[in-house]
């Protein structure tokens, strides 16, 4: 993997927001150990109490306690929509990545027949035309991943929680044939992906499409 000049930094300051996620649980345990050179800055909207490095934040990077006053890499693993609001403030801590989940439901739900659905679709791709857009602008360099349906640990509420019901009482109900198909993909494998393009010039200003292994029913 190459080393990128532009992340001329010994140490490289990195703010996770939305690290409270599935995807967080795993990518925090991958930074920190890493030795690489990576400060990591979690933060969350929410109290933690597990340890004494977290920033909590409301609706700006800039509020964060405690504050911060450099980041070059921000990894959002929260809603895309609301990733927009943050490039500014980004920029102005002196930011060169982002790192961000999409969904292929983008695809998949464009032509729902879910009114709902579709609307998801249609804010997914505005959201990823405006990311693209203003990182461009600031020379940002940017990198969108769209997985599919996300599992690990014991803490989705999907994948998980049909494994515990069939544990527990040895069958899962099913309507209908069973002819919808899934390609469920691992949450440490998404945390995998974010840690090998923070540096990868081959990713920048690129999407991709992340999908598991094995396609089931």
């Amino acid at each position: 993997m190459p080393t990128v000049e532009h992340f001329n930094e010994s140490r490289l300051d990195i703010i996770i927001t939305g690290a409270t996620s599935l995807i967080g649980y795993f990518l925090l345990q991958r930074l920190l150990v890493s030795s690489t050179g990576y400060s990591v800055k979690p933060f969350s909207r929410s109290q933690q109490t597990k340890t004494g490095n977290w920033h909590l934040y409301k609706n700006s990077l800039l509020n964060a306690t405690p504050q911060i006053a450099h980041a070059d890499i921000l990894i959002h693993l929260g809603p895309l929509k609301v990733l927009p609001e943050y490039i500014d403030e980004f920029e102005s801590l002196g930011g060169q990545r982002v790192i961000a989940f999409s969904s292929t439901s983008r695809f998949s739900k464009l032509q729902s027949g879910t009114p709902s659905e579709r609307d998801m679709a249609e804010e997914l791709i505005a959201a990823e035309q405006t990311i693209a857009d203003e990182c461009e602008k600031r020379n940002i360099k940017w990198t969108l991943f769209r997985p599919t349906l996300i599992y690990g640990a014991g803490l989705d509420k999907n994948i998980s929680s049909i494994t515990r019901f069939i544990k527990r009482f040895g069958f899962f109900p099913l309507v209908g044939n069973g002819s919808g198909l899934r390609q469920p993909v691992h949450a440490d494998d998404l945390a995998a992906a974010c840690v090998m393009v923070i540096k990868n010039e081959k990713t920048f200003n690129q999407s991709y499409d992340l999908i598991g292994g094995e396609t089931l029913r």
